[in-house]
């Protein structure tokens, strides 16, 4: 009902594929994802797969169901669930027991704990800049969501509080970017290699994307320019998840 009045043009529910189908393909998928997750558990003895596996599907549900209208609730378990991604990948590689001939090795091969503090950065960034996107999103959809009664963060404050929270979450994740940054600059005596030198430049386009976000956030309040915010956010994203790659 509201993305008929927020995204009319990209209705595919009852337009494309009925509700009835919609519900008996999306139950589909969790379960294949899911017998997917068991049979990784069985064969590689890493419980931790099916558990945020059994998790992930069924807060996607109370999300869709009940919190998706719920003031931040909603918002939050989407930028959770996505925060899981990275962390999910190291669970997988640090507690399952891998065969000697796996393309991944053995634990002690793969499991380096030193790197545990960059996962979770990773995913502490993934959560701050996936919550943002979420509540500018929000900002986009007010006319649907009123109908509704959705209780989202710009509903109940409006948007000036609303863009005055989001400033402060920008702040937030920008901050341990850029002292990451300027401290690798700053290390003359450290050898540059060429995968740290992509790594550090990938990161100043993370921060530029998300410095431009936040520049179209605040200047302008028409709809077209809060979905551009969130495109910029996208974009930062994206560096971020290949930044991962020249991690060392």
């Amino acid at each position: 009902k509201a993305d008929r009045v927020n995204n009319p043009e990209r209705i595919i529910i009852d337009k494309y594929i009925k509700r009835r189908w919609a519900i008996i393909l999306n139950w589909t998928f969790n379960g294949i994802g899911f017998l997917i997750a068991l049979y990784l558990t069985y064969t590689l003895h890493n419980w931790w797969i099916v558990i945020i596996s059994f998790l992930s599907i069924n807060l996607l549900y109370f999300y869709s169901a009940i919190y998706k209208r719920k003031f931040l609730s909603g918002n939050i378990i989407v930028a959770f669930l996505t925060a899981l991604v990275p962390l999910y990948v190291f669970v997988y590689g640090a507690f399952s027991n891998f065969n000697s001939d796996s393309p991944f090795g053995n634990n002690d091969e793969v499991v380096v704990f030193d790197n545990l503090l960059a996962v979770v950065v990773y995913c502490g960034f993934a959560f701050l800049l996936n919550l943002i996107r979420e509540i500018i999103k929000d900002i986009a959809d007010v006319k649907g969501d009123l109908m509704l009664k959705s209780k989202t963060f710009p509903i109940r404050y409006g948007f000036k509080k609303t863009k005055y929270f989001l400033t402060v979450l920008y702040v937030l994740a920008l901050i341990p970017l850029l002292y990451f940054i300027v401290k690798q600059l700053l290390l003359t005596t450290t050898v540059q290699t060429n995968a740290l030198l992509t790594f550090i430049y990938l990161l100043i386009g993370v921060v530029i994307f998300v410095v431009l976000s936040l520049v179209i956030l605040i200047n302008f309040n028409q709809r077209k320019y809060y979905l551009s915010a969130s495109n910029m956010l996208k974009i930062a994203m994206f560096l971020g998840v290949i930044s991962a790659l020249f991690y060392s």
